[in-house]
Formats: C-alpha cells, structure tokens, sequence
C-alpha cells in the first residue's frame, strides 16, 4: 500500500508528518547522549586528584631553653710579660713560639756584659780584703797590730762578700726563664735590639688556664648568677661544643654601655686545641619549660602577625592537610615551642607546605626527627639578644 503524504493547511502553514517529526525527535536524543559521554575517564580524575607528596614530623616533648648569645676572646688567667733585669743587647731566644716548656725554662738572653764585669771586679775586691786578713790575723796575735784593724778588716772582707754576691746575682739578670709551666706566645723584641730594664721581651702564658669574659645588657642580670648553664663553641674547632658554668659576674655595671661582665672559665681538661686569643661564642640559659611541645621550626607558616601549620589528617582511606594557627613559644637551633594549637603526636608538615591549599590530599614521603642534632638532647631555646666580649 503507498503511503501518500500531502499538504495540509493550518493557519496558512505546512506541518510535517508525525513520522519526520519522530525521526529528528530520535537523531536530538543520539547527540544529547554522545555529548554527555565523550570522556568518562576525564570525569574520573577530576573526582579524584594525586596526593602531594611532604615530609612530615611529629610534635613532640622536650626541654626548651631561652638563651642570650655572646662572644669574646679567649684569655689566659696566667699570663705574664717578661723582661730582662739588666740592660744590653738582645743576643737570642732559646725557644720557638707557641714551644711548651717548663718552669725555669730559659727563654732568651740579654748581653749583659757590665753585670759580668761588675761581677768579676766584686769577687776581686773580696779576694783583696781576704788576702789582707790572712796577713793582719798573726800579726794582731803577737801584738804587732792593733786589734781594731782586725776588725776593721773583718767588716770589710763582710761588705765585700755580700758586693760579689749581689754582683754575681746581677749576672743571671740577663736571663729570661719561664716563671711557671707555660708556653712562650709572642716575642716582643728582635734579637740585636738595646732593651733596658722593663723593655717587653716576650709574653708568657699557662694555655691550660683560660677564660673568656662576655659583656651582656644589664637586664640579663637578674636571670644570671654564678653556677648558671651556659655552653661555648669554638669557630677554630669544628663540632666543639662545652657546657660549662658561669665562674664570676662583674660587681659593677658599666655605665656607658649598659653591660657587666660575664666571666667564664674553660676546665683545664677541656682546653685541649685551644689557644689565648681563639674567638669563643656563648650562650647563657636563662629560661627553661621543661615539658614543652616542639615542632621543627621550618614547618611554620607566617602571614603577617599569625603562625600555623599544616597539620595531616586522615579522611577515609586517605590523608589531608588542614592548615591549623598556633602560638609560638621559644625558638632555638631550628625547632620551636608550641604554646597552643598542637597536641602531642600530630603529623605536621615540614616540606612542601608552601602550595597546599587547605583539604588536600597529601603522602609522607618521609618523617622528620625532632631531636636537636646540634643541641644536647632535650634542649632548644629562643636567642634572646646578642651580646658581645673579650678575654680577661
């Protein structure tokens, strides 16, 4: 049977059949669908984003410390300047700089011919008197001479012993020996030179009695006293580090500057490697929170005036960091203290914090100690203020 399709009027208008319009209706449906499920696996990922790989650390418990950082030189407590007795020339020195020796130990020698001199004609003059004695006693014994001469001479003979002694003595002022177990630090003359009784010939010194002396503010005082903890560290010796007491604290308080003096004394068992003149670093505790919370500091975020951290959570199957603000407390050797904010045992982030947004998914690639490497275990403190010194 033929299907006939023809015009029908409506409104002055042609229709399409039922049929046609079906057909455009089914093609619409097709590329509404096609359209919806061109990439279902775009749709997948979009869902679902690769976590950010950080290193993370623990908060943990520990001591923190507040310190005021100083440096100075180091001195010796035993240290002296020598110089020759008797004038003349320079004729050597005995020992190296920086030798060791021991007490009584010569150091150099001064020309010092007039003593020599001064010496032979005293020892003359006694054998004179004494040769005259000899011949004066008979003759007194048999009455040939007076027995004031005799006594005259004995004065004499007395006075003369005690000139050569001092004579004979006045030769050895050319000498330069070491006053104590030492070592010779400096020369302070050239040989050849003309010295004169309390020309500088050299320095001297005990290198085993050492100290330095710090000047800190005055307001550091109050938190200071003999005994108080403090640790020095030497830039000549790699990795040295000593935890001492402070030995002295100056009396007065300068008035110029607003300092004392802060005097600390190096062990003579610990100055092995250490010489008089070494530049010293300290750092005096003058707080202390015995228990405190403390994260690596580099894992802090600062925006303006607030400090946070990201801290790692879990949701479900995965981990998210969620940015958490926290107060600070004292800050030493790159680790902080947490006033508030943190429990202990949370997992903060300390690499790859800066581009995360709040919610993302992260990994830990790798988790941080937060024991000090540097710092004694348990310890870490915030510099307070710097200060400065010289050796005593």
């Amino acid at each position: 049977m033929d299907l006939l399709v023809e015009p029908a009027a409506s409104h002055g208008k042609r229709t399409s059949s039922p049929l046609v319009r079906f057909a455009f209706f089914g093609l619409f449906l097709f590329a509404a669908c096609s359209k919806q499920g061109d990439d279902p696996s775009k749709e997948a990922a979009e869902g679902s984003a690769a976590p950010v790989p950080v290193e993370v650390a623990k908060v943990a418990r520990g001591v923190m410390e507040q310190v005021v950082t100083a440096t100075a030189t180091l001195a010796s407590d035993a240290s002296v300047t020598l110089s020759s007795m008797a004038p003349g020339k320079l004729l050597s020195y005995e020992v190296e700089e920086g030798a060791a020796v021991a007490k009584g130990a010569l150091l150099a020698r001064v020309d010092a011919q007039d003593a020599v001199m001064a010496a032979e004609e005293a020892g003359r003059l006694h054998a004179q008197v004494e040769r005259e004695l000899v011949r004066v006693r008979p003759l007194v014994d048999k009455g040939f001479v007076a027995r004031q001469i005799l006594t005259e001479l004995e004065a004499r003979l007395a006075s003369a012993a005690s000139a050569r002694d001092r004579a004979t003595l006045r030769v050895g002022d050319g000498e330069i020996r070491a006053p104590f177990d030492g070592m010779l630090l400096r020369r302070d003359a050239q040989p050849g030179a003309l010295v004169t009784p309390g020309t500088p010939i050299c320095q001297f010194a005990d290198p085993k009695a050492l100290s330095a002396r710090f000047l800190l503010p005055e307001r550091w005082l109050q938190s200071l006293k003999v005994g108080s903890k403090v640790r020095l560290r030497a830039d000549a010796r790699t990795g040295w580090e000593l935890e001492t007491t402070v030995t002295r604290i100056d009396a007065t308080v300068d008035a110029s500057t607003g300092t004392a003096g802060i005097l600390v004394a190096i062990p003579a068992d610990q100055t092995e490697g250490l010489r008089p003149g070494m530049f010293v670093r300290a750092e005096f505790v003058v707080d202390a929170h015995a228990d405190a919370l403390r994260i690596p500091a580099r894992a802090v975020l600062y925006r303006g005036q607030e400090t946070s951290v990201f801290v790692v959570r879990a949701k479900g199957t995965a981990s998210v960091a969620e940015r958490q603000a926290i107060k600070l407390g004292f800050e030493y050797r790159g680790f902080v203290e947490v006033i508030s904010g943190l429990s202990e045992g949370l997992q903060v982030v300390v690499v790859g914090q800066s581009g995360l947004d709040a919610g993302a998914k992260v990994i830990a690639q790798a988790e941080v100690s937060t024991a000090p490497a540097t710092a004694p275990a348990g310890s870490g403190a915030a510099p307070a203020e710097e200060g400065s010194g010289a050796g005593r």
